[in-house]
């Protein structure tokens, strides 16, 4: 999880995995705890309300007991209507998404092709700023009829999302019929067609059109196939590129929640580990190099009172050559 870490994460960022990519219900506790402590939530704080949606792991007794515990209310919005309740489905994806493709256009203006996991992540915080502003968080939560509390403002989101159908006008003229754009839909049109034709043409020629209804059926079904089992091998194709491109370390889900501060001293505790191993490193090759060199120095010693010894017996030679008569 390191290797996701960049200098743009705000150090009390946290970032939890799991082994399918999908929330569980620990994850739901982790975050429960996490907004305990940046709400100033306690046994002694105000009572607070959690706007949440119908996810089982929000239902858990131990979710429901640490909240309550923590004087923090859960209220489940509706089911199905949080596009129109939820104040980040009214008032806040909309611009997150904006600022995010900001954030992706000027990665590839960068040449950064490969926008993945860590791009994301270094880019996160600088999505958060322009997107979650007091301004567009009052007006969520005033869009979408929480507060204040008012049922109107949500009723014109339902409508928004579901507009009521027009009357079809009687003296409008007929819709042109639609051409098959699908295998299924071309299925579909045999099956309408094989009663109505079957009527009009005679019985010599109906076990000819039964045959070729049943036989495009057969061939429509094997290219469905076909199409299928090529998505499938395009899909893992895709999956093998990315693995080789991103090349980054398994998360095993054992990890649990980590922040950007903690990260950060791990950075920090790898690279003094990294550091420290230079060090030793280098010390190990000075005293080899000391040693080789002293080695040397004992050779060349050796040497030189060899050559002295020689030329003092080469003096003494020539002193008792000299002193004979």
């Amino acid at each position: 999880m390191a290797d996701w870490y960049t200098p743009e994460w705000h150090p009390d960022t946290k970032v939890i995995t799991s082994e399918k990519g999908f929330t569980t219900n620990e994850i739901a506790i982790e975050f429960l705890r996490h907004y305990i402590a940046h709400s100033n939530a306690g046994p002694h704080a105000e009572w607070k309300l959690l706007l949440m949606d119908n996810h089982g792991s929000h239902d858990t007794p131990a979710f429901l007991e640490l909240a309550l515990e923590n004087k923090i209310l859960p209220y489940p919005l509706i089911p199905h209507l949080t596009h129109c309740m939820q104040p980040l489905d009214v008032g806040i994806f909309q611009p997150y998404k904006h600022w995010h493709d900001v954030a992706i256009k000027e990665a590839l203006a960068s040449l950064d092709t490969e926008y993945g996991l860590r791009s994301f992540l270094r880019d996160l915080n600088w999505v958060r700023e322009p997107t979650f502003k007091k301004s567009t968080i009052r007006s969520a939560f005033r869009k979408s009829g929480m507060w204040p509390p008012n049922s109107k403002e949500c009723l014109s989101q339902l409508k928004t999302f579901n507009p009521p159908k027009e009357q079809e006008d009687p003296y409008s003229l007929p819709a042109l019929p639609r051409t098959p754009q699908k295998a299924m839909e071309v299925e579909a049109s045999i099956g309408k067609w094989e009663e109505k034709v079957e009527e009009l043409i005679s019985s010599p020629s109906r076990p000819e059109w039964h045959s070729f209804c049943k036989g495009t059926r057969q061939v429509l079904t094997h290219s469905q196939l076909q199409e299928s089992e090529l998505l499938v091998h395009q899909k893992r194709r895709q999956e093998d590129l990315e693995r080789k491109v991103n090349k980054r370390r398994v998360v095993h889900r054992n990890d649990g929640p980590i922040t950007g501060r903690e990260v950060a001293a791990r950075i920090a505790d790898i690279k003094r580990k990294e550091d420290e191993k230079v060090a030793r490193e280098q010390a190990k090759t000075m005293k080899k190099f000391l040693s080789i060199e002293k080695k040397a120095k004992y050779k060349e010693g050796v040497e030189a009172r060899k050559q002295e010894r020689a030329r003092i017996k080469e003096v003494k030679e020539l002193t008792k050559a000299k002193q004979a008569p």
